[in-house]
């Protein structure tokens, strides 16, 4: 344990490339250096939502995934309300 804080978790923006297509997406990876490997470790890595076209500098929004957008779809539909007058 005391080894650990030595080390502080670090954050940074990386970008990874897709070998078939060449479009270059951002991940954001939290690692930690590891005295007894002498490396540091991957902590953890997610994809940020952005992603950098192919002969293009500039990041741009991803679509969002599919099950995201079902979810939005079935949280606004609603069953509509009958309005009853009383008698």
């Amino acid at each position: 344990m005391p080894d650990e804080e030595l080390f502080p978790i670090k954050t940074r923006i990386v970008k990874v490339t897709n070998k078939r297509t060449g479009v270059r997406y951002l991940e954001e990876r939290t690692y930690q250096y590891d005295p007894k490997l002498k490396y540091n470790r991957t902590l953890s890595s997610r994809r940020v939502g952005q992603k950098i076209e192919k002969g293009s500098n500039t990041p741009v929004p991803c679509r969002p995934k599919s099950n995201a957008q079902k979810a939005a779809q079935n949280t606004t539909t609603k069953a509509p309300t009958i309005a009853v007058e009383p008698v």
